[in-house]
């Protein structure tokens, strides 16, 4: 009898066992469905972005966009590489295992980095920004008019005349396809005499590169009455190389014009630079062109920002 009575109690704590096994089971799918409810309700869409690095002018801009955005449809899973194409590759394939529903994609170019993405293309809808090389691992393209851009501060240096202190030209680093298609439009624009006055130095699209090479530039005995940064971040870095070594007389000029604190049009308004070329904004467009992907409206394949007075 005892034995019967251990069996018995045994048996009970088996099925209880069961049951709260079942429960839990029940629980986690409540819970698993309950996410996916909130995931629906809470936005529509799901949109994974995948940066090179997080440091560059227009990456920061966008990031800032996308924080500020008031748009409670729409959901960002942001990765940066830093730089690094093999993590990128990561980066990509995990956004798409997090079944986000459209990849936006600021690539490195390198060629892993274009295989996988050929290979994601398969599987999830892609905008590529800023290297028009990635387009056909893409489903749209945005990027900026970087040439044109380029090629308005040739005209504007062009109008003025001959630069008898000196023109210096702030490029940033030569791999970076937006520094190479914005010099390519100002070198190709920019008149012969004014071509034989200039310098080019190579910065790294960052304030701090751009300030120590102004001072060198500046120590080293030279002169210029004007300066040409490929982003207006090297020309803020520029302008305060120069006001440090006390030297004034002298016009900066800059690409991006974004909005915001010691941003290109505040330094624009506050006469810390002559002029910015400012842009369509790319957050903008990235919503209007992922949207209609998504809901299957007419988009164009091929989209420049273009330079907004």
């Amino acid at each position: 009898m005892q034995g019967l009575k251990l069996s018995s109690k045994i048996m009970i704590l088996i099925v209880s066992g069961l049951i709260l096994v079942l429960a839990l089971l029940s629980l986690k799918t409540y819970f698993n469905q309950n996410a996916m409810y909130k995931k629906v309700q809470g936005y529509q869409y799901l949109f994974g972005l995948s940066l090179s690095n997080s440091t560059n002018s227009r990456n920061v801009k966008l990031i800032e966009d996308i924080e500020s955005s008031k748009d409670n449809d729409i959901n960002f899973i942001i990765k940066e590489a830093r730089n690094d194409a093999e993590r990128q590759c990561e980066d990509i394939t995990e956004l798409e295992r997090y079944g986000v529903d459209i990849l936006v994609v600021s690539p490195i170019n390198e060629e892993i980095v274009k295989n996988t993405l050929r290979e994601l293309s398969k599987k999830v809808k892609i905008i590529i920004l800023d290297d028009s090389s990635f387009l056909d691992c893409s489903t749209a393209f945005i990027g900026y008019n970087n040439y044109e851009a380029g090629k308005q501060l040739a005209k504007i240096l062009n109008v003025k005349g001959r630069a008898e202190d000196g023109l210096l030209l702030i490029s940033g680093e030569k791999i970076d396809c937006v520094n190479r298609e914005r010099e390519a439009g100002f070198l190709d624009n920019l008149e012969s005499g004014l071509l034989d006055e200039l310098t080019i130095l190579e910065g790294n699209r960052n304030r701090d590169d751009a300030e120590n090479i102004m001072k060198y530039y500046l120590v080293s005995g030279k002169r210029a009455r004007d300066v040409v940064a490929l982003d207006d971040e090297m020309a803020y870095g520029a302008y305060l190389g120069a006001r440090k070594l006390r030297e004034s007389g002298i016009d900066f000029y800059g690409i991006n014009g974004f909005n915001g604190e010691n941003k290109g049009k505040d330094l624009e308004k506050r006469g810390i630079i002559q002029k910015t070329i400012q842009f369509e904004n790319m957050y903008k467009s990235i919503i209007d062109i992922g949207l209609k992907i998504l809901e299957n409206k007419e988009f164009d394949a091929y989209n420049l920002l273009e330079i907004q007075e």
